[in-house]
């Protein structure tokens, strides 16, 4: 049985009425809270999160604070809070306080995902930490050694340099967000599914949109771990002509729903149009013919899918990816 809190983010997230607009007062006593300096106090759910700005789904729709302004964010979830406190501490290099509270998140959640990736992020840090700097160390001695020879570039490797070598991505900064405008072939972004034209929209877990490109690339480059989890986003144009449906749906996908992340690809049939289209179980699904599915019923969601049929539907997916640097 679903607990209060979570029977508001299900209803908030498969739209089972028509929009947030209409929730009852009552719904959002189980709702988070956003203390603004001034100890305003804002109820309603936080949907999305940035580095230097929250997004707050309430009553009234949806709000934009700036970190700024707010003095504390109360989460109804208690993991939540807890992960929050584990961003606290990454942010501040106080790994081993960091994997205490994400740890604690996954007690009570054990498929919280921004824990997941918060306990992976500084659990590979702090336990090769002191092996990255081993192998710094060997490579500044080798190095040293070509150099006394001559035979070494003395020029400076930027960040943008060290991601392209090491993962095969080239990023550009438009409009806030990072799109990926190259990737380099047989490279571990590649190899990983990562195409051009793709939004890098987080970095274990953590959001970069509003972030300064400088920020994103330290992020992608120097935080001394052998591999890299990022999330990004594609915008898809799947032909549902001539392909059989399935699963009650000519896009040929079992559609379901996560209590944190919203509408999920659960399984895709094999020779479905989703399938021909690249569309892969565990994407996201957040946007339909231009139409965000975060407030959608799942009934419209399917019936434009239906509408479709015969033809073409925009359909733009969230996806996980896990690219294993390249270190030599």
């Amino acid at each position: 049985m679903l607990k209060g809190n979570a029977f508001i983010r299900l209803f908030f997230f498969w739209g089972f009425i028509p929009t947030v607009f209409l929730f009852p007062a009552a719904y959002f006593s189980f709702s988070d809270t956003i203390v603004l300096k001034g100890a305003e106090e804002l109820k309603g759910v936080v949907v999305e999160e940035y580095k230097d700005r929250i997004v707050l789904s309430t009553e009234g729709g949806e709000k934009e604070l700036l970190r700024g302004n707010i003095a504390d964010i109360i989460f109804d979830l208690e993991e939540q809070n807890l992960a929050s406190l584990g961003d606290f501490y990454q942010d501040r290099g106080m790994y081993r306080k960091a994997y205490y509270y994400y740890s604690k998140a996954l007690e009570i959640n054990p498929e919280y995902k921004k824990a997941i990736d918060g306990i992976n992020y500084v659990g590979t840090y702090i336990h090769q930490t002191s092996r990255m700097k081993k192998l710094s160390h060997i490579q500044k001695l080798n190095e040293q050694a070509e150099w006394e020879k001559g035979s070494v570039d003395k020029g400076f490797q930027s960040s943008e340099e060290k991601i392209v070598k090491s993962l095969g991505i080239v990023l550009k900064n438009s409009a806030e967000s990072f799109e990926i405008s190259r990737v380099v072939s047989g490279s571990p972004a590649a190899e990983a599914g990562v195409k051009k034209g793709d939004v890098l929209l987080a970095v274990w877990g953590r959001a970069i949109t509003y972030m300064e490109t400088g920020e994103v690339l330290d992020k992608l480059a120097n935080h001394g771990t052998m591999d890299v989890h990022i999330t990004f986003s594609r915008f898809m144009m799947v032909k549902m002509s001539g392909t059989p449906a399935a699963y009650g749906n000519p896009l040929g996908v079992k559609l379901g729903f996560s209590e944190m992340e919203g509408l999920m690809v659960e399984e895709v049939r094999e020779g479905s149009a989703a399938n021909l289209a690249g569309i892969k179980s565990g994407d996201m699904l957040t946007e339909v013919q231009g139409q965000s599915t975060r407030y959608m019923p799942l009934n419209e969601v399917i019936r434009t899918i239906d509408s479709r049929e015969g033809s073409t539907v925009f359909l733009k997916i969230r996806r996980d990816a896990v690219l294993w640097k390249k270190l030599d």
